[in-house]
């Protein structure tokens, strides 16, 4: 909804934090000029979610959301994870 109400991928990339560039991802991914994820994070105790959009290697935009709940390892560990899976479909679809 977000997407089609900005109606310009340019403008919605600029507004969210961009994986290994700004915001909440800088850190999380490869520092980079051209970034392939960009969007939100949010953390309470035991709660670590993401939702946004990757951009794969053959140039297809896709959407992703984790919601992970009650977990007992680092959220670090989560973190990786997530990075880990999201790499993944940007290297491979």
């Amino acid at each position: 909804m977000i997407y089609s109400e900005v109606n310009n991928q340019e403008r919605l990339f600029s507004m969210l934090p961009a994986g290994g560039k700004s915001g909440t991802l800088r850190n999380a991914y490869a520092k980079t000029d051209k970034p392939f994820v960009f969007g939100k994070t949010g953390t309470l105790g035991g709660v670590h979610n993401q939702s946004g959009y990757v951009i794969t290697k053959k140039g297809k935009l896709l959407l992703y959301s984790f919601m992970n709940n009650n977990y007992v390892q680092p959220t670090a560990d989560i973190r990786k994870e997530m990075v880990r899976v999201v790499t993944y479909i940007h290297d491979n679809f």
